[in-house]
């Protein structure tokens, strides 16, 4: 489910990636979201 909303997430070009990382800091998955960031980017 989380590669699914990644994918749709980073597709979108109206995405605020400061504000992702923001709430992914937030709930202590900054680590395993920027993996994604990183190879979707």
């Amino acid at each position: 489910m989380f590669q699914t909303a990644m994918k749709e997430y980073m597709s979108d070009s109206g995405r605020r990636l400061q504000v992702l990382i923001h709430y992914a800091e937030k709930l202590g998955m900054r680590d395993e979201m920027m993996k994604y960031v990183e190879v979707l980017a």
